[in-house]
């Protein structure tokens, strides 16, 4: 299968996670000295629950997530106690995917910057990575090959148009793949399913079908950070190619 670009791809969000330790826990006053040294890029700072419960050996509580958002809303910083996590989203339809090589060099540099404050700067110490994370999260807007959970087999092969005899109307339509990535890289997990979004700021909510596809590695002793988020963004694009239909990629490619 050749890989392919679209003119136009459905990539509304790109996820980069770290989930990491370090020499000494991380503190909430870490939070803020952190964001100092990249305040003037991430000027606007936001908490938000953990993701997952941290530490369970500690009798602490488990340290608060934070955002640091880009003056434009498009990049994101989000760090907790074991986890680093860098986002690309889509703020508006005009918004162009600026492609992963661009992202991967940004979530790098921001990287490379939270790791060398942590060892010698004054945070918790050496950062040791222990699993990666790679997201691509589409959204297929409604009047572009799909107007509801019915037309699911418009976007995405091996689903079967729905007997109309059988509903009068399709309300909901749900699809989970789960698989593992060659060469030990870890899972994909592909969902596909039915959401809401205002496709501009002011518009009306209108209905979209969300497809994400989340890479997760095993170990990562045996493979360099940049070389496993290279391998599993290759393996995300050729799932993104096999599970959808040749019609759905000629018109992300522009020739419809």
């Amino acid at each position: 299968m050749s890989l392919t670009t679209f003119s136009t791809p459905p990539i509304d969000e790109v996820v980069f996670g770290v989930h990491f330790t370090s020499a000494r826990a991380l503190r909430t006053v870490d939070m803020g000295t952190f964001w100092s040294h990249v305040i003037s890029e991430f000027p606007t700072a936001e908490d938000r629950p953990p993701l997952l419960f941290q530490d369970p050996g500690t009798d602490q509580p488990p340290l608060r997530r934070i955002w640091l958002h880009s003056l434009d809303g498009t990049r994101l910083i989000q760090i907790q106690g074991d986890m680093f996590i860098f986002n690309w989203r889509r703020r508006s339809e005009s918004q162009d995917y600026p492609s992963y090589k661009k992202i991967i060099q940004e979530f790098l540099t921001h990287w490379n910057t939270f790791a060398e404050w942590a060892r010698v700067k004054g945070g918790p110490g050496e950062i040791c990575p222990q699993q990666f994370q790679l997201s691509y999260v589409n959204h297929i807007s409604s009047g572009n090959g799909w107007d509801g959970p019915g037309d699911t087999h418009k976007i995405l092969k091996y689903v079967s148009p729905i007997n109309v005899a059988l509903f009068q109307k399709v309300e909901s339509l749900t699809i989970g793949i789960r698989g593992l990535l060659p060469n030990n890289l870890g899972t994909l997990d592909v969902t596909a399913k039915p959401g809401m979004k205002k496709m501009d700021q002011g518009s009306a909510l209108r209905p979209i079908l969300v497809i994400e596809l989340n890479a997760v590695s095993g170990a990562v002793s045996d493979i360099s950070l940049k070389n496993w988020f290279d391998e599993a963004h290759t393996c995300v694009l050729k799932g993104f190619l096999e599970i959808t239909t040749d019609s759905a990629q000629q018109a992300w490619r522009g020739d419809l």
